[in-house]
C-alpha cells in the first residue's frame, strides 16, 4: 500500500512537472521531476515493482502531456519541445538505472536463489511447458483481476500444476487474454486520435508494466502466483472497466440495454465485496 502510495504520487507530480515545462517554467518543472524522481525510488523501495512508475511517466509523457500519435509523428514533431521532453526522458531513465543498479548492490549476495517448488514453471526442462504454464499463469492473474474469489496466502508446492502439452485444456485458457489485450493494443496504436484514446493507452500502460516484473520474462521470480503484485495492475484494469462502461454507455440508446449494462456493471463490482 506505501509502495501503490508513493508510485501515484511520483505520477501526480510528474505531470505537475510536464505542465510546468508548458508554462515554460522549466526550474519549477526540474523541481518536480527531482521529486518523482524520489518517489519513485521510495516506490521501489517498498516494493520492487514500485520502479514501473517510471516507464509509466514516459508513456503519460508521451501519450498525454505531447499527444504524440505513432503514425502521425511528422506532423506533430514542429510544435513539439523535444529539448525539455528528451531532458526528462533522459533523467527518467537514468534514474531507473541508478535505483535498479542500487537495489542489486544492496543484495550484496547476489540474486535470490529460489527452489523448484517455489516456481515450478521457472524450473521445468521444457520450454513449450515453461510457455504453456506462464501463459497459463498470465490467464489466471487476469481472472484474479475479475473475479478475486479464489484466494491463496502460497501458491507453491504445486498449487498450479505444469501445463505440458496443447492437450491439456488450460493451455487455451490465456487465448481471450490475448486476444482482448492484442485489440486494446492495436487501438491504442490505429484507433481513431482523441482523449478516449489516450485514456485507453494509459490504462493499458497501467495495466501491463507494473506487472512485468512479476512475469518471468526479465528474471526468475520466488512466486507462481501473487495478488500482491496485482494491486498496481488493478488501477489500469478498473479504468479500463470504466472506459468500457462509458463506450457501451454511448454506444447503446434504449433505455433497457443502460438498464443491463448498469445491472452487469453492479453484479461485477459486488464481486470485489467479500
Amino acid at each position: 500500500l506505501t509502495s501503490a502510495v508513493c508510485f501515484f504520487t511520483a505520477l501526480l507530480t510528474y505531470a505537475r512537472s510536464c505542465r510546468a515545462d508548458a508554462s515554460s517554467s522549466t526550474g519549477c518543472s526540474l523541481l518536480w521531476l527531482t521529486l518523482t524522481v524520489f518517489l519513485g525510488g521510495c516506490a521501489m523501495l517498498f516494493k520492487e515493482q514500485g520502479v514501473t512508475v517510471m516507464g509509466i511517466c514516459i508513456v503519460y509523457d508521451v501519450v498525454v502531456h505531447k499527444q504524440v500519435e505513432p503514425l502521425q509523428l511528422k506532423e506533430n514533431t514542429p510544435h513539439l519541445r523535444w529539448k525539455t521532453f528528451a531532458l526528462r526522458v533522459g533523467i527518467i531513465l537514468a534514474t531507473t538505472g541508478l535505483l535498479i543498479g542500487g537495489r542489486f548492490r544492496l543484495m550484496a549476495t547476489g540474486a535470490p536463489e529460489f527452489k523448484p517448488t517455489d516456481n515450478p514453471a521457472s524450473f521445468a526442462d521444457s520450454l513449450l511447458t515453461r510457455i504453456l504454464s506462464y501463459n497459463y499463469i498470465y490467464s489466471l492473474n487476469a481472472w484474479l483481476l475479475l473475479h478475486p474469489w479464489w484466494l491463496c496466502f502460497d501458491w507453491s508446492m504445486g498449487c498450479v500444476p505444469l501445463v505440458e502439452s496443447l492437450r491439456d485444456a488450460r493451455s487455451w485458457a490465456p487465448l481471450p487474454l490475448w486476444c482482448i489485450l492484442g485489440a486494446l493494443g492495436l487501438y491504442a496504436l490505429l484507433g481513431r486520435p482523441g482523449k478516449f484514446k489516450r485514456l485507453v493507452t494509459m490504462s493499458l500502460a497501467l495495466l501491463v508494466l507494473p506487472f512485468m516484473p512479476a512475469s518471468n520474462l526479465f528474471f526468475r521470480v520466488g512466486f507462481v502466483v501473487a495478488e500482491r503484485v496485482l494491486y498496481l495492475p488493478s488501477a489500469g484494469f478498473c479504468l479500463l472497466v470504466a472506459l468500457g462502461v462509458t463506450a457501451l454507455q454511448q454506444h447503446f440508446r434504449k433505455w433497457w440495454m443502460n438498464m443491463a449494462l448498469a445491472l452487469a456493471t453492479a453484479t461485477l463490482v459486488l464481486l470485489f465485496i467479500p
